[in-house]
Parts: C-alpha cells; sequence; structure tokens
C-alpha cells in the first residue's frame, strides 16, 4: 500500500492546469509556478522553505520595529 502513487483530487489537477496555463502565458512568475507545483505534488514530503526562528532571534527582529 505505501507504493501506491498519490491520487490527486480533481480540484488539484485544475489547480495544476491553471498554473500551467498561466505560468505559460507570463502571467505567473517561476517562484510563484515552483511554489505551487511543489506544494500541491509533493505535499507535506516537500522540502522546506523556510526555518523557524529562535527565540533569540524573534527579539532580534522585534528590536528592529
Amino acid at each position: 500500500m505505501a507504493n501506491e502513487p498519490k491520487i490527486k483530487s480533481r480540484l488539484t489537477t485544475e489547480l495544476l492546469a491553471m498554473a500551467k496555463d498561466m505560468h505559460a502565458s507570463g502571467v505567473m512568475n517561476d517562484a510563484a509556478y515552483e511554489k505551487i507545483t511543489m506544494r500541491h505534488l509533493a505535499g507535506k514530503e516537500s522540502p522546506a522553505t523556510a526555518e523557524p526562528l529562535t527565540g533569540a532571534e524573534i527579539k532580534a527582529l522585534s528590536k528592529l520595529t
């Protein structure tokens, strides 16, 4: 069962098709297209694009404002 391919919902299939068309026409940039496709094709297994901040980093950022 673990080797079975993930079945995409109709909504996901349509979203990916729309994103592909928008990217091809130039309405959507490369970064946005990659973000959408990675999130929907890989799901929770997709690589993280950001790491959580530490408490010290949050405090340092709050001092800037």
